[in-house]
């Protein structure tokens, strides 16, 4: 995703990204149930709190006016969270990464269980 449109969209809820390599953007796809929807937020949340980082939360837009019904249903629920700096312990690019990476399979991890 271009910097330019997650700076513009991260100001929108209240975020002002640091300089580029400083921050992380994610696609979370939380269950439909309001109640597992905040849980699994809270997972996320926890997780990268504890690494030292700040987060904000988007939810996507989505148009589904030419759904079924029985497709509306099941239409996911989509969110972009934003992960604001590298947090402790996390010198260069790579290890910001891989630390991203292993939240997000922790997390999935987590809400399957």
């Amino acid at each position: 995703m271009p910097d330019e449109f997650l700076r513009s969209e991260a100001a929108r809820i209240g975020l002002s990204p640091p300089v580029v390599g400083e921050y992380a953007c994610g696609m979370v796809f939380p269950p439909q149930s309001a109640n597992f929807c905040m849980a699994c937020g809270s997972v996320v949340a926890r997780l990268i709190y504890a690494e030292g980082q700040n987060l904000g939360w988007r939810v996507v837009p989505r148009d589904n006016a030419g759904l079924a019904e029985a497709a509306r249903d099941e239409e996911p629920v989509v969110r972009r969270v934003f992960i604001i700096g590298r947090g402790s312990n996390c010198n260069d690019q790579d290890a910001f990464e891989a630390r991203c990476s292993s939240s997000a399979a922790a997390s999935n991890w987590e809400w399957r269980a």
